[in-house]
């Protein structure tokens, strides 16, 4: 009578379990290996995050102010509104007086008695009315602008004060690019290591158990089971290490998450790794569980396809 299905398992299992005792301090090298790049790999991710909420944070505080000449007429300035809020791309425009910005101005420069001063020495309003513009997606901002400088109504135009938010965003989505470039090109250094050192490590069990393969081929055990428990080993490799990971990566948020939150305002990356908790600790398990079956995997068709040495042979 053939061995049941689950003998064959606990058997896979129990030499799975066998090869990582045997291994000790092999075992414990491939661990702390994968276990960095998968770190860096979560990190990646927290980055891409934290960087994408953050451009998208910056954007939505950024708008086109258009400034108007201070003759010109505020009927006149609340019809220009109306044109412009029917441009395509434009979410809202927001009308804001002499008379408000003047206000806004005070309240924001209140602590300053010298430019209270200056402002009373002028003695009349010097500031412009203006229209905020608020558009719906980043990709609209040119033909916004296209359209108010090439309009009917550029020359009551005084300034628009565009141009610099927008060097803002290019810098800081620049700079963001360049991080994330080089955080993926450690981790997949970090991971190539990762297979390297497990590959290794799997191939010297194979190396240990040459002569237990050979009586197991001779009876007749098929190819699977021959490989099922390098496999799980590999696998275990990859699960103890995404484990760590992910167990030392909560008090890492928990300390630094906060500093950084104050970059990224609503963007929290503390609460985005808590929103998806379960989540990442799945990408983390499958990108662990790839590592160590991949490794084993080739491990295993270097190695166990060919004839083993023997003893003698040694």
């Amino acid at each position: 009578m053939g061995t049941s299905i689950s003998t064959k398992l606990k058997r896979i299992f129990k030499r799975g379990i066998l090869i990582l005792k045997r291994n000790g301090w092999l075992t414990v090298a491939t661990v702390i290996t994968m276990f960095l790049s998968i770190l860096v790999f979560t990190g990646v991710l927290t980055m891409n995050y934290a960087s994408n909420k953050f451009i998208d944070h910056l954007q939505d505080k950024i708008d086109i102010s258009v400034y108007f000449k201070t003759g010109v007429d505020e009927g006149e300035i609340l019809n220009i509104q109306e044109e412009i809020g029917k441009v395509e791309g434009v979410a809202r425009t927001e009308y804001v007086s002499r008379e408000k910005a003047l206000t806004f101005f005070r309240e924001r420069y209140g602590h300053n008695e010298t430019i209270l001063k200056a402002l009373e020495e002028i003695g009349e309003n010097p500031l412009s009315a203006s229209i905020n513009i608020k558009v719906s997606s980043p990709e609209y901002y040119e033909t916004v602008l296209s359209y108010i400088e090439t309009s009917i109504y550029k020359d009551k135009l005084e300034r628009k004060n565009f141009t610099e938010s927008r060097d803002l965003i290019e810098r800081a989505s620049g700079f963001i690019t360049g991080l994330k470039i080089g955080s993926i090109a450690i981790t997949l250094v970090l991971t190539t290591v990762a297979v390297i050192v497990a590959f290794n490590t799997i191939r010297i069990a194979i190396y240990a158990m040459r002569e237990e393969i050979g009586i197991m081929k001779l009876v007749g055990a098929s190819n699977w089971f021959i490989r099922g428990p390098f496999l799980l080993a590999g696998f275990f490799y990859g699960l103890i290490a995404a484990l760590l990971s992910f167990v030392f990566y909560i008090p890492f948020l928990l300390n630094f998450g906060k500093k950084f939150d104050v970059f990224v305002g609503q963007a929290s990356i503390t609460g985005g790794f808590f929103s998806s908790f379960i989540g990442l600790l799945i990408v983390q398990l499958i990108f662990g569980a790839i590592l160590g079956v991949i490794s084993a995997l080739w491990a295993i068709a270097k190695h166990l396809n060919r004839k083993l040495p023997s003893a003698g042979e040694c």
